[in-house]
């Protein structure tokens, strides 16, 4: 464990771009590349040592690796920003005009200058939710096919996935809105739309939130869509996300950010998810956060949680929001579809439905990892 902590610290302010010597008689970088990955943050791991003059202390087998991943991912990603490029311009030849959300628009807006350093895991675009059917349709004519074709699979924030089974490239995801739970009232889907910007002058079809707009949907999808336990141990590489969206935009008016959380009783989430994010990366943010004995409650109590993570199964409030909140989030999307209201009531009658619940509680001892 103390080994996994140095090599954890290392990478975070190496992250950070804050120079760290290595200097742990059990260093191991298979060790270091294992927590990057784990955590989502492999491809930035890499051009920050470069930016830190830290390649030369690198194994040649080491540097081979890194030098290798590096070109894979790459081309892995000019690959998915085409095929979002078509996406873009498909969409907008049937009038619609979709906005692409989290990585494909941190990539495109600079907020990673380098377009091998963020992993995409899919192609996230929002569109106007009346014309939600034209765009699967028109997806569907390009050759898409979805993952799930029963209704009750795109009745949530988004349509089920869909891929096209030729290309290696990832599936896309058509938003109706940013998210579930709160996240609509906090982003409402029209005005993302409407302040959205193209991402160049050259008719590319590819558009992106404004500035504001990204933040307030990055702590959103993070911090109240994500499932519970992204809250207490968010992952690295969100963070990341986070750290780097502060210091690309330097006009942000973060005064109205908090406000946005502060009316929907959402203040806390963000406060406590900025401190976390300081804490980790030892960054000074470029906004202060304001702190009450609330605050400090549940941070101590997210303190705990992370130390001890046995703890995790005597909360109540932890059990219901990994357990029971996500299932019951879904209620509302679910009644109204087609078969909605007889897959739900062949999932509660169905004893697969209860173990899973128990193995959600169960399974919380594997978060124990300090992050």
């Amino acid at each position: 464990m103390l080994s996994e902590n140095v090599h954890h610290k290392c990478l975070c302010a190496w992250l950070a771009g804050v120079p760290r010597d290595i200097d742990h008689p059990r260093w191991s970088w298979e060790a270091l590349i294992a927590i990057a990955a784990d955590e989502g943050v492999l491809p930035a791991l890499y051009p920050q040592m470069q930016k830190l003059g830290l390649v030369s202390e690198l194994p040649s087998e080491v540097l081979d690796f890194f030098s290798n991943f590096q070109q894979l991912s790459l081309e892995r990603n000019r690959a998915i920003l085409a095929e979002a490029e078509e996406i873009g311009s498909l969409l907008g030849g049937c009038g619609i005009k979709a906005v692409f959300l989290k990585g494909i628009a941190y990539l495109l807006t600079g907020v990673y200058a380098d377009h091998s350093e963020r992993y995409l895991s899919d192609i996230d675009i929002l569109v106007p939710e009346a014309q939600l059917p034209v765009a699967v349709e028109a997806l569907r004519n390009a050759g898409y096919v979805e993952t799930d074709s029963r209704a009750v699979a795109s009745a949530g924030h988004h349509h089920a996935l869909l891929y096209r089974p030729a290309r290696l490239t990832p599936g896309v995801e058509v938003h109706r809105t940013i998210g579930l739970a709160a996240c609509e009232a906090l982003l409402p889907a029209r005005e993302l739309l409407s302040d959205s910007k193209p991402w160049d002058a050259a008719g590319s079809g590819l558009r992106v939130p404004s500035s504001e707009h990204l933040i307030v949907h990055h702590v959103a999808h993070s911090q109240i869509h994500q499932e519970y336990g992204e809250r207490i141990a968010p992952s690295l590489r969100d963070m990341y996300d986070f750290l780097l969206l502060t210091r690309q935009f330097k006009s942000i008016d973060w005064a109205e950010i908090e406000q946005r959380f502060s009316r929907q009783k959402q203040y806390g989430t963000f406060a406590l998810y900025a401190l976390r994010v300081e804490a980790i990366f030892g960054a000074e943010l470029p906004f202060p956060v304001r702190k009450n004995w609330l605050t400090h409650v549940r941070r101590y109590r997210r303190q705990a949680l992370r130390a001890i993570p046995k703890l995790r199964r005597a909360d109540p409030i932890y059990i219901f929001r990994s357990c029971a909140l996500p299932r019951l989030r879904l209620l509302p999307y679910l009644l109204p579809v087609s078969g909605g209201k007889k897959y739900i009531f062949k999932r509660l009658i169905h004893p697969a439905f209860y173990r899973h619940l128990v193995a959600d509680v169960e399974n919380m001892h594997h978060l124990s990892r300090e992050r």
